[in-house]
């Protein structure tokens, strides 16, 4: 978990999780985002793009973080709103971003997002390494041979259209 790692570099971890059982020792849980935000200078997104979490951070939640808080998303796009932030980072109100992942990618070149100051943009690269380009294989790999014998998926979605 990226919270037990964050410990070592920044100190005081809270996080807040809705489907996690336990968080690494250290971290501090907080019970609701309500709670979590007023309490961020870094607000790291790490949730999966779902019914629940489209737009779960919208103006209200910006708002709730301390004026020069920084907001990083290595989640999926549709998490965040992405007009909203960059209207905060015009504001003053959010510090600086670090965004991996956009609401449409590839990121359109008429987007503001690419204009906003204190801002730094990735390719949706950022897990990318050595380590983790062998893990998704094994995980693909696994997934293909896993549908074959049982039809079903443990690791992703695998969708095959046609397929009876």
């Amino acid at each position: 978990m990226t919270a037990g790692l964050l410990q070592h570099l920044v100190g005081r971890v809270r996080v807040y999780d809705a489907v996690a059982a336990t968080v690494p020792d250290g971290v501090i849980r907080c019970a609701t985002l309500d709670e979590l935000l007023p309490a961020s200078d870094i607000l790291c997104l790490h949730v999966p793009l779902t019914q629940q979490t489209r737009g779960l951070i919208g103006r209200r939640e910006l708002l709730l973080l301390p004026v020069g808080a920084a907001v990083v998303n290595v989640a999926r796009g549709g998490v965040l709103e992405e007009n909203v932030l960059v209207e905060l980072l015009e504001e003053g109100h959010i510090g600086g971003a670090g965004l991996d992942v956009f609401e449409t990618e590839p990121l359109p070149p008429t987007s503001r997002l690419l204009s906003a100051p204190n801002t730094i943009l990735t390719p949706h690269c950022a897990s990318y390494s050595e380590r983790s380009a062998w893990r998704l294989g094994t995980w693909s790999i696994g997934d293909a041979l896993t549908w074959v014998a049982e039809r079903r998926v443990v690791h992703g979605a695998l969708v095959i259209e046609g397929w009876r």
